[in-house]
């Protein structure tokens, strides 16, 4: 059972905080400026667990569900996820072992780095209150 304060990951209040982190992270606002890009993350075995980060040119938003139509998805169990969001997996090495499945176009984030190093930053806020998985 979650702490008073520690949201259940991958739930709705959990990816509100995540939408909220990623919209009061500034440097993210930036280094997106003149990016449109959608991911999105797909968890098996947890119901109706998709969501979707979506890049406007600045607007950064996260979102419940499925992307109309994403630029690059990612793929893997919960607890995987949970592995992935505390740091104790390195993303390659779950692609590598078959723990991550990725498709879209990648380089797009190979492109774009610096959006990912800002969208890490902003998830840092929130693993802090993330209840233990």
């Amino acid at each position: 059972m979650p702490g008073p304060d520690r949201l259940p990951h991958l739930s709705e209040a959990w990816l509100t905080a995540v939408d909220e982190a990623v919209v009061a992270h500034e440097g993210l606002r930036r280094v997106s400026a003149d990016l449109e890009l959608v991911i999105e993350y797909r968890v098996a075995g947890v119901p109706d667990r998709r969501w979707h980060l979506a890049i406007d040119r600045g607007d950064v938003r996260v979102r419940a569900g499925a992307a109309d139509d994403p630029d690059v998805w990612f793929e893997t169990d919960a607890g995987t996820a949970a592995e992935l969001l505390d740091g104790d997996v390195d993303p390659l090495r779950a692609m590598i072992s078959g723990d991550l499945t990725m498709g879209g176009d990648p380089r797009l984030l190979v492109d774009h780095r610096e959006v990912l190093e800002a969208l890490d930053e902003a998830f840092g806020a929130v693993r802090a209150i993330t209840a233990d998985r």
